[in-house]
């Protein structure tokens, strides 16, 4: 505890409780942070998917674009994708900033 500023040793005054609340289990404790630590990576694999898989879909669509206009078949990308297929990539990135915003205006509420 020497090496400990003296803030840190006021919080371990305050807080630290040297007797062991009594139904305190180590092992379960272990299982909980355990199952967590799995859980969360699980989750960060999936959304690591899904981000790939968003990612693919638009980088497809933009080299077959780039490799119809190096063909010599120019035209506008709106021409190329049709309305449909570029308001479907393009609102894909717009529901996630619209997901963004209003959260941060309902962090700003509360």
């Amino acid at each position: 505890m020497s090496d400990l500023t003296k803030n840190q040793k006021k919080d371990y005054r305050n807080w630290f409780n040297e007797k062991a609340d009594p139904s305190f289990v180590k092992r379960h404790n272990d299982d909980v942070v355990s199952q967590v630590i799995k859980e969360t990576e699980e989750n960060i694999k999936r959304k690591s998917r899904q981000y790939t898989e968003k990612l693919r879909e638009r980088t497809d669509a933009v080299a077959t674009y780039l490799k119809s206009i190096a063909a010599g078949k120019e035209k506008s990308v709106d021409k190329y994708f049709g309305k449909k297929n570029l308001a479907h990539l393009r609102g894909e990135q717009i529901i996630e900033m619209i997901k963004g915003k209003t959260k941060v205006l309902s962090d700003i509420k509360n």
